[in-house]
């Protein structure tokens, strides 16, 4: 042991799972690694060998007395080492709490991982392990909603989700849904199995339990069950510890995991409410869908890796599962979240605050920066470069990001004088300039910019925009607090100061015909006010798409922009789909940001016939055909109604009625120059 090493505990002899994450992260930021664990942990791990420096095994199963003396030879051993850190596996129990106070007014730092969080509440052990212990893990974030640390206590969450690969394989013969864990009545819903399984007997698939049964009689009583039913064959046990070569071999074979927690199960007051199932975590891990009870469907961050099921309906839900789960585990592996090495920076961020952004072990994610700001450049090079400067006169020094400038083929002199003014400023402050030999438009053109973003977050930006403060900063805290949230953006103000609406409603029929005044009747004062200056984040369904702020991971998740669309309703389809995996999208008043509105794209005839060809592919694309006809046929009365006062409506009426089809857009008339 010495000052470079770091110390990781686990003198409990459980929730091993946890550690090799940990691992990953210290090993990646250069440390040696110091491991004082019991035999037992150290024996189920081989793989421990492969990353740690140095063991201590402890043993305190031979009574009070011999263990107190155990923990005062571990605390003399931990002074004497020049170690700066320890970090406690399971931060909890008395043995931990002899150590807290031997340590009180030691420099050593401890750190804890909570694994239920009742120890927050109430337990007098955990206050006296908290005079020391002040910064702790959690294994949700669900689970960091629902607690009040005390004053200066810090706490955040991770997800342990690296575990040990092989290379042992199992034939599989049919669908496999795995259930985690001992099998015993206090953990699972084993009679409610039972009845699960009788009313999917017909299904093709098997089910296996990863977890030993030693001599639980609730396992007892369900083997006879089986037997009793003729469904023996349908489940496999395994009697004592699983190694983890089988463990691993039988989940890459898995289709579903299913807890089997349900809201009678003696155990559903924590799980899920003080602490979290470990097939959570696993399935985040291997990337397989939950089969989940739909009490716990509130729990957002397993929404994207869930399906949802009741007692009744479980057969039904389960082949629909099992049909659909491919595109579930796709979307999990889409789904930053569920990346170890963003798990490992996220602990690694914690654990050693002083690394801030630069962690090396963050260079193993593809997010080098916080935000990439994306904006396009078309002849307008003044408002471009003005824009840029505003981003970085306001951006805090924390915020590691990049700007992209993609030049959707301007003139020769607008771009050269773009491309001169930003090398002056692009090595200080990483800015890449990209010429298009054509007009991309807006979503293509972006979409170009993405392929050279390396962040977390993507930020596309209108040029003509200039950000009014710390924008970036506002907008990624925000994100950080609210994992649900994939889209959102500053309040805009015009360029004389005045308020401007940037939000909307999704463009249903009924709105577009009879105005949102439905919308009103409907929901009353629940639903947000599109002209309205909110002082607070407020969920919206649109916001607008010169400031759109997105998580990349959801972003690619759904295959970014539509680059069909040449200009407009980009925004609109984008919050669409994304509702409709369900993300959210919110209005962050506190960033403010200035939008000149129109400078970058004139609203000449043609412009506006864009508009109505984008506008009704996007209709056609997620409403049907009957709906697009009548809204088409709406917009068109609307504009001759509306031709006396301007010519251009009646042509723009003929257009709706006629040609406002995609062949007809401004895409297909663009050249490439020279």
């Amino acid at each position: 042991m010495n000052s470079n090493s770091i110390v990781l505990i686990e003198i409990g002899g459980s929730h091993d799972e946890c550690l090799l994450t940990q691992m990953h992260a210290i090993k990646a930021l250069g440390h040696e690694i110091v491991l004082i664990c019991t035999s037992k942990v150290k024996d189920r791990n081989p793989i421990f060998k492969n990353y740690v420096d140095e063991f201590y095994i402890v043993d305190l199963s031979h009574g009070k007395k011999k263990g107190k003396n155990e923990i005062k030879i571990l605390w003399t051993l931990l002074k004497n080492s020049g170690v700066k850190k320890a970090i406690f596996n399971t931060a909890q129990g008395n043995h931990v709490r002899k150590l807290c106070l031997y340590a009180l007014f030691n420099k050593i730092e401890f750190i804890g991982i909570i694994h239920t969080t009742l120890k927050f509440k109430g337990s007098f052990t955990q206050k006296i392990i908290s005079l020391k212990i002040k910064n702790y893990l959690l294994l949700s974030e669900h689970l960091l909603s629902t607690i009040s640390p005390s004053k200066g206590t810090k706490v955040d969450y991770f997800y342990p989700i690296n575990f040990p690969s092989f290379d042992k394989n199992i034939k599989k013969e049919r669908a496999v849904i795995t259930i985690i864990g001992g099998v015993e009545n206090r953990r699972s819903d084993l009679p409610g199995f039972l009845k699960m399984l009788i009313s999917a007997k017909n299904l093709d698939a098997s089910f296996i339990f990863l977890g030993g049964t030693h001599n639980y009689k609730g396992a007892a009583a369900l083997k006879t069950q089986l037997k009793n039913h003729g469904l023996t064959n349908k489940v496999t046990f395994f009697d004592a510890f699983i190694p983890q070569e089988i463990f691993d071999a039988h989940l890459r074979n898995t289709d579903l995991i299913l807890p089997l927690i349900h809201p009678d199960t003696p155990s559903s007051d924590q799980y899920f409410k003080n602490q979290i199932s470990g097939a959570m975590s696993v399935a985040f891990s291997y990337k397989i869908p939950l089969l989940i009870h739909e009490t716990y469907q509130n729990i957002s961050e397993m929404n994207n890796a869930s399906f949802y099921y009741n007692e009744e309906n479980f057969s039904t839900v389960l082949v629909k599962s099992l049909e659909v789960r491919e595109r579930k585990s796709e979307k999990m592996h889409s789904n930053y979240h569920y990346d170890s090495s963003y798990q490992e920076y996220r602990y690694a961020k914690f654990i050693f605050p002083e690394i801030q952004k630069n962690s090396k072990c963050h260079e193993k994610n593809r997010w080098e920066n916080d935000i990439a700001v994306i904006m396009i450049n078309y002849n307008s090079s003044d408002y471009t470069l003005s824009c840029v400067k505003s981003i970085i006169k306001e951006t805090s020094e924390n915020i590691k990001y990049q700007i992209i400038i993609i030049d959707n083929a301007s003139k020769y002199d607008d771009y050269e004088h773009l491309s001169s003014e930003i090398k002056g400023i692009s090595k200080k402050h990483g800015i890449y300039l990209f010429r298009n030999k054509m007009n991309l438009g807006f979503s293509a053109g972006n979409m170009l910019g993405v392929q050279f973003a390396k962040a977390q977050y993507y930020f596309f930006l209108n040029n003509d925009c200039t950000l009014q403060n710390d924008c970036l900063s506002i907008l990624h805290s925000f994100c950080e607090k609210n994992q649900d949230i994939a889209l959102c953006s500053p309040q805009l103000y015009s360029d004389t100061g005045e308020y401007q609406s940037c939000v909307d409603y999704f463009p249903i029929l009924s709105t577009k015909i009879f105005g949102t005044i439905i919308l009103k009747f409907l929901y009353g004062d629940r639903y947000f006010k599109r002209k309205f200056e909110y002082t607070s984040p407020t969920e919206v369904d649109v916001v607008s798409g010169s400031q759109m702020f997105v998580r990349s991971g959801p972003f690619d998740s759904i295959g970014g922009l539509d680059t069909t669309f040449f200009l407009y309703c980009e925004e609109e389809d984008l919050a669409l789909r994304l509702y409709k995996n369900k993300y959210k999208t919110y209005l962050v008043p506190e960033a403010k940001n200035i939008h000149a509105g129109g400078k970058s794209t004139p609203a000449t005839l043609d412009i506006k016939k864009e508009f109505y060809i984008s506008f009704f592919y996007f209709y056609q694309k997620h409403y049907g055909s009957t709906k697009t006809v009548l809204i088409k046929f709406f917009t068109a009365f609307r504009m001759l109604t509306k031709s006396y006062k301007n010519i251009d409506n009646l042509k723009l009426a003929y257009f709706v009625a006629h040609k406002a089809n995609i062949k007809y857009s401004l895409k297909h008339e663009q050249k490439t120059i020279q």
